[in-house]
C-alpha cells in the first residue's frame, strides 16, 4: 500500500512542483513555534508551502483547516527566516483507495488564516504565560 500511495504522489502530485527550495525544512519563528515543512518551492510557478498527507479516506476541505493553519505558520516562519514571500499553501493527499486530492490556499485565504493562526498563538501564550 505504501508503494502504491508513493506512486500516486509521484504520478499526479509532483507534477505541479516546478522547483524545490527545500525538503523537510526546519523552521522556527522568534522562539514562539517551530516545525518541519515537508516541501517548500514553486508550485505551478508560485512560491508555496507544500504538505503531503495520507488518509484512510479523502477529507472534506472543511475538515482540514488545521492543516492550512499549520501551513500558514510554517510559511510565515519561512518568510521571516529566508526572506521569501510565500502566500500559498498546497496540501496533496492520497487515501488508501489511491484517490488523490489537491487543496490550495491562495493569498486572500492565506492572509485570513494567518490572522487566525496569530490569534491562536496569542491566546496560547496568554493562557500559558509563554
Amino acid at each position: 500500500m505504501a508503494q502504491n500511495i508513493t506512486n500516486k504522489f509521484v504520478e499526479i502530485g509532483l507534477k505541479g512542483i516546478n522547483e524545490v527550495w527545500g525538503l523537510e525544512v526546519g523552521l522556527i519563528l522568534d522562539n514562539l513555534y517551530a516545525g518541519t515543512a515537508d516541501c517548500v518551492g514553486l508550485y505551478k510557478d508560485i512560491p508555496t508551502l507544500i504538505d503531503f498527507k495520507t488518509a484512510k479516506k479523502i477529507k472534506k476541505r472543511d475538515w482540514i483547516e488545521d492543516y492550512f493553519l499549520q501551513g500558514c505558520a510554517y510559511a510565515n516562519a519561512h518568510n521571516v527566516m529566508f526572506g521569501s514571500e510565500i502566500e500559498q499553501i498546497v496540501i496533496l493527499m492520497v487515501d488508501r483507495d489511491m484517490v488523490f486530492q489537491e487543496y490550495i490556499v491562495r493569498p486572500t485565504e492565506f492572509k485570513f488564516l494567518t490572522r487566525k493562526w496569530k490569534n491562536k498563538l496569542i491566546e496560547f501564550n496568554k493562557k500559558y504565560n509563554v
